[in-house]
């Protein structure tokens, strides 16, 4: 059998990067990723560089499918030169240097998390430290915990000074509260399961005739069950 060999690390980077582009000019421009198309003005002659330098590093035979795709208003003499150029001049970006020759702005990053485009003004240790924190917010999210806008709420509406007691006892009896709840709930589960109320996969009702503790009926049990029924 045919091992596969290991991914190339450059390879996958450039896929990645070609992932975030199409991401961030469809965004700009109101369209899907696989399907918008470049403005007919020099953003998009800039954008188009961009797309088929990165694309010849992948595929050679790219370029001009991109620019049928990406610029169907393109003449067939100026796609050629941008292509020639493009492989010229092949160009490799750091990801703060296409972040700022895209003008890719913080708040953009901060609605599409691309991952090899820099935003402008932010530095890899403040994106960094941003993500952490939003891996943390996603991650109490998904425990059920509060939101940073619900606990500032429940601070401005102070619940506890209602029942006389403060913050701490209140946010401790809330919590144990809603522990006896879950626990509640799987007690009820299990019960239900362990009194065969809950049936499982593939498990079918016998009807008409009961099977005795021992075994198979018996010949007259089955006559009584049928008497019974009539």
């Amino acid at each position: 059998m045919r091992r596969r060999g290991k991914p190339d690390p450059e390879r996958l980077i450039l896929n990645l990067r070609l992932k975030d582009l199409n991401r961030l000019i469809a965004h700009r421009h109101g369209g899907d990723a696989a399907t918008y198309t470049l403005p007919d003005d020099d953003a998009g002659r800039e954008y188009l560089y961009i797309l088929i330098s990165h694309y010849a590093n992948v595929d050679p035979n790219a370029p001009r499918r991109i620019v049928r795709l990406r610029a169907p208003w393109m003449s067939a003499d100026e796609a050629e030169r941008v292509i020639d150029m493009a492989f010229s001049y092949q160009r490799r970006w750091r990801s703060s240097t296409l972040g700022r020759e895209l003008n890719y702005s913080e708040a953009e990053w901060r609605m599409l998390r691309l991952r090899t485009v820099g935003p402008t003004g932010m530095t890899p240790e403040e994106r960094k430290r941003v993500s952490a924190a939003f891996r943390m917010e996603r991650h109490r999210r998904r425990k059920g915990k509060q939101t940073r806008a619900q606990y500032a709420k429940i601070g401005r509406t102070k619940p506890w000074e209602k029942e006389g007691i403060s913050r701490r006892t209140w946010e401790r009896r809330r919590a144990q509260n809603s522990g006896k709840t879950r626990d509640a709930g799987s007690l009820r589960i299990s019960l239900i399961k362990r009194n065969g109320l809950a049936s499982s996969p593939g498990r079918v009702k016998s009807e008409g005739v009961r099977r005795p503790a021992g075994g198979e009926p018996t010949e007259e049990r089955q006559k009584t069950d049928v008497l019974n029924s009539a």
